[in-house]
């Protein structure tokens, strides 16, 4: 990814806030693909017209081309305004703005509420190709998708935002545990005696295995009791999740990727 330069508003305005230094730049690819689809769409309706020249009705096929070429610029067009947006990674949280430099959200890494991160995996004669899924919810109700427009490097940045979130969010997860509280994650609920769900409950004191692959998180206990299996998109914060087995079942061992 071409490393692009950091504006000096932009820069000034993350640190005025205390967010910090920028770290990082990401931006959508989203125009080449426009400019490339363009290109397929016209050579498709210029071999339209070739083929129906000598009929009586070719200024329909005239019309439905030029129809056509505008949706064509509109679409471009449309990708050129999202290719300008960029999302500024720093230590204190994102910026995200439009047209390079106005401003229009700032993410403080304590004010994500709720973070899904999650993969699809589309198959063709190609081979299977996955794609990252990031989505927030903030602590006043908005919603931020990370994957509209998707991102060059948008899985990197995905998986920083979650580490940098849930080092704010575990602490807090441990503190609430300890008062007595009931933490929802999903299909699960976390209590300071173990994890509940439609399936049963498991204790922290009897969790063996805490396993996170592309798809699923699967919790199985030392004995013969029921597993538990749920799946990671319909988990929010699942690595606050798997923060809370890791101290909370310091026996239990765990196994995390999600490549597969």
């Amino acid at each position: 990814m071409t490393r692009l330069a950091i504006p000096p508003t932009i820069a000034r305005t993350s640190d005025e806030i205390g967010f910090g230094a920028v770290e990082k730049i990401y931006r959508p690819y989203v125009l080449r693909h426009a400019v490339a689809a363009a290109g397929v769409l016209c050579i498709a309706g210029l071999a339209a017209l070739a083929a129906v020249s000598a009929t009586r009705y070719v200024w329909i096929i005239w019309l439905v081309f030029a129809v056509l070429l505008l949706g064509v610029f509109w679409g471009i067009g449309d990708a050129w305004r999202f290719s300008r947006r960029r999302y500024y990674l720093c230590e204190g949280g994102l910026l995200v703005a439009a047209g390079v430099t106005r401003l229009t959200r700032t993410i403080a890494w304590d004010q994500v509420a709720e973070l899904w991160r999650y993969q699809t995996r589309v198959y063709s004669e190609h081979g299977p190709q996955s794609f990252h899924r990031c989505r927030m919810r903030l602590v006043d109700g908005t919603r931020v998708n990370l994957e509209k427009p998707p991102l060059a490097g948008g899985d990197q940045l995905s998986q920083t935002i979650e580490e940098r979130v849930t080092a704010v969010m575990l602490p807090a997860a441990l503190a609430a545990l300890e008062a007595g509280e009931r933490l929802p994650f999903g299909p699960l609920v976390a209590t300071p005696a173990g994890l509940t769900t439609g399936q049963g409950v498991l204790a922290w004191a009897d969790l063996h295995t805490a396993r996170v692959n592309r798809l699923r998180i699967r919790l199985a206990p030392t004995g013969p009791g029921p597993s538990i299996s749920v799946r990671v998109r319909t988990v929010p914060n699942a690595l606050v999740l798997i923060g809370l087995v890791h101290r909370l079942a310091p026996h239990a061992t765990i196994h995390f990727d999600r490549s597969v």
